[in-house]
């Protein structure tokens, strides 16, 4: 099936897509070991949310597996993981990168970052957001260690891998390619391409 729309997000970048209700989203690794962070908002209000932390008190889960849903603040399902080609390893702990957590991991000022990204594209369509709301981080091992320790590890991702989420509502969803490319071998110090396809049903 040939999807309905595409965007390419560019590595260090960010983009939001329509997703209409019923829907599905198809998130790409384009070339591999590529951290996508995802921000799902209600078009028609914008307070709607998918929250990581309401998700993972409803699915008892540090992530959710297919055919069950992330959640809004609200405990609406918002999005439902319906497939997952990659090794099935996600995030949903880590908050997005911002200005701040670069430049303490060594890059310049003013680096690119997912924060002011997902507020950059969420603007682009008409969604006013004071900060980026918490992030599904597709790709990124949750790096949970048994004494509670948090690590980051490199995506295991490989090119082609994806995930693919149906929408409960018609959504903004907006997709970084995580920036992360100094400090912490996250993107294998390299922010690379994300694509975004949309199909009907």
């Amino acid at each position: 099936m040939e999807p309905v729309r595409t965007v390419v997000v560019p590595g260090l970048g960010g983009k939001a897509v329509a997703v209409d209700r019923r829907q599905r989203v198809r998130v790409t690794d384009v070339e591999g070991t590529q951290v996508a962070a995802l921000v799902a908002i209600d078009r028609a209000d914008h307070s709607r949310v998918v929250d990581p932390a309401r998700t993972r008190s409803s699915t008892q889960r540090l992530f959710p597996i297919v055919g069950e849903a992330f959640v809004s603040s609200r405990y609406e399902a918002m999005l439902t993981l319906v497939a997952d080609t990659s090794p099935g390893v996600h995030d949903s702990l880590f908050a997005p990168c911002d200005d701040l957590m670069l430049e303490f991991l060594g890059a310049e000022p003013g680096h690119a970052n997912c924060h002011d990204n997902i507020v950059a594209a969420a603007a682009a369509v008409g969604v006013e957001l004071e900060t980026a709301p918490a992030t599904i981080n597709l790709f990124q091992p949750n790096g949970l260690e048994p004494d509670g320790t948090l690590r980051s590890r490199p995506a295991p991702s490989s090119a082609g891998d994806h995930v693919e989420l149906r929408a409960a509502r018609d959504l903004w969803v907006i997709v970084t390619a995580c920036a992360v490319d100094v400090g912490l071998d996250v993107n294998g110090y390299h922010s690379t391409p994300i694509r975004v396809d949309v199909f009907d049903h």
